[in-house]
Parts: structure tokens; C-alpha cells; sequence
């Protein structure tokens, strides 16, 4: 089915902002823009439409990258994502305090519920794909992430501009028996798509637990942030299984495993799928910069 009109109307991005063309259009209009006006180096952290902080770009000493941001837009220009990030241990350990203590919410409905709480709540666990934590931009350890220059400078040269507004997203996607067509319907992507985040973005992804192909590991096929069908760009943004292989090959799939407090950066606009964790729970960090 194609972009309907209700959407198109209601969230042009949606349509507009899956074509390479248009993203790389706009990041030249925002950095024309930026480049007549005053830019603080701020950044604006944002959640479901709100403002929830500002923070001033500089060093946070959370986090360690293995490369040179222009080794990370290379490797997101050819391959729609880049490896080598890596979270301190403290931090790390921090993030997981946060989403272990915290109220959570889930996708059927459930509220109000701490990760610890799980294991005297087994009928929730046996429902709910993901568990999340509500406004998680408002934690000054996570503003303090997204403002640090080792993520902004790639981000901003990827872009082509200074990120507009950053959110984040702190969440477990569960252990459990949830059928694949049911975890679908609950939201979590389990099929090949990609994101539509607006006309121009990029995410940057932290396991925050031990994550293989077995516990949730993250999937996508790479360099697919270009090169899609017509049919691809103007209809679903979902693909199937055999549709993905037959189209881009086996070779260019990747699993994106990692230690606790890995990191990568994705352009989203790729195809990539969330695998469901059969033999533990993961709990992961992703920023999201418009």
C-alpha cells in the first residue's frame, strides 16, 4: 500500500523524507541557514514532541571512539552504519541503574512497572515486546551523551548541519515467547524497514548488556540508505525476508553484536530489523539527532 493521502497530510516527512535526494537537500538548506544566523553550539533534547533540556556541546568523558569522525561518515556513506563506540564502565553501569530502577512503560498497555519487578510479574513478561523509559532525555547523564563532540561531529558533518533536536530512547526488548507476527503488531520491528524521522537524521545505538545474534541483537542490510526500488521508496516501508535477500543478497546483511557499552551510528534510513532475544533480555540506548 502506498503513502495515503491522511499521512502524507498529516506528517509530509513521512513521504518526502525517504528519498536521499530530498535528505541531503535539506541538510544543504540547514547549513545555509545556520551559516547566515548565530549558531550556539547547544544541544536541544526532545521527546514526543517536547523540549525536555538544552545542553552545551563539550566533552562528557562517557564515551570512547576507536575512529576519527571522518572514518565514521565514510563508513556511513558506503555501508549506513559505523562500529567503534564504547561507553565507560561506570556510565554503562549507571544507564543500567536508570532503566532497572525506574518506572517503565510497555506497548499493551502497561504502566508504571520497574524491570525488577518483572520477575514477580511473569504475566507481564509474557505479553510485552518492549519496556521502556518515559522521557528518558530528562536524565542529565543522557544530556550529557548527546551533547559530547565525539558524537556531534560526525553527526553534524553526516548531516550536513548542527543537529536540530536530539531524543532518546532507553529500553529492554524482552525474553520471551511472543510470536514474531504479535511482537509486530505490538510495534517492535521485527521485519525489515526503514525509518521515515523526519527529512534529514541519524541514530547512534548503545548495547548496554552483553547482545548477540541469540539476545536481540540489532540486523540491517547494508548500504540500503540508497539504492531502492521505486516501488520500495513509494509504497511499504517494510520489506519481507525473501524480498530483502533476493533483492540486496545474503552478503550484505549484518548483525551487529557487541560488549556492554558498544556503540554504532546508523542512518536509519536503511533497512534494519530488531531480532527478538531468545536467551536474555537487552537493554539499549539510542539518540536520535534531527
Amino acid at each position: 500500500m502506498g503513502v495515503t493521502l491522511l499521512k502524507l497530510m498529516s506528517k509530509p516527512h513521512f513521504a518526502f523524507g525517504r528519498f536521499e535526494g530530498v535528505r541531503r537537500a535539506y541538510g544543504g538548506l540547514q547549513r545555509a541557514a545556520q551559516g547566515l544566523a548565530r549558531r550556539d553550539a547547544v544541544v536541544r533534547l526532545t521527546q514526543y514532541g517536547r523540549v525536555l533540556g538544552a545542553r552545551v556541546a563539550g566533552p562528557s568523558g562517557l564515551v570512547q571512539s576507536r575512529h576519527p569522525a571522518a572514518v565514521h561518515v565514510a563508513s556511513l556513506r558506503r555501508r549506513s552504519f559505523s562500529e567503534g563506540l564504547m561507553l565507560g564502565q561506570a556510565a554503562c553501569e549507571e544507564f543500567i541503574s536508570l532503566a532497572t530502577n525506574m518506572p517503565l512503560v510497555g506497548v499493551d498497555g502497561i504502566e508504571s512497572i520497574t524491570y525488577k519487578d518483572l520477575a514477580s510479574n511473569p504475566h507481564i513478561r509474557a505479553k510485552e515486546p518492549i519496556l521502556s523509559l518515559p522521557f528518558s532525555g530528562r536524565s542529565p547523564l543522557v544530556q550529557q551523551l548527546a551533547a559530547d563532540p565525539l558524537l556531534l561531529e560526525p553527526v553534524s558533518t553526516f548531516l550536513g548541519y548542527w543537529p536540530v533536536s536530539a531524543s532518546s530512547w532507553l529500553f529492554w526488548s524482552l525474553c520471551n515467547d511472543l510470536p514474531l507476527d504479535q511482537r509486530e503488531n505490538l510495534n517492535q520491528t521485527v521485519r525489515f524497514h526503514y525509518d521515515v524521522d523526519g527529512l534529514n537524521f541519524i541514530y547512534v545505538n548503545f548495547y548496554l548488556t552483553e547482545t548477540t545474534i541469540e539476545s536481540g541483537a540489532h540486523a540491517l542490510i547494508e548500504g540500503t540508505h540508497r539504492g531502492k526500488t521505486a516501488r520500495q521508496l513509494l509504497g511499504s516501508s517494510r520489506i519481507d525476508e525473501d524480498e530483502a535477500r533476493r533483492c540486496f543478497g545474503d552478503d550484505r546483511v549484518r548483525v551487529i553484536e557487541g560488549a556492554p557499552g558498544s556503540g554504532f551510528f546508523e542512518d536509519a534510513s536503511c533497512y534494519h530489523k530488531a531480532i527478538p532475544p531468545r536467551t536474555g533480555d537487552r537493554l539499549m540506548l539510542q539518540i536520535r539527532y534531527r
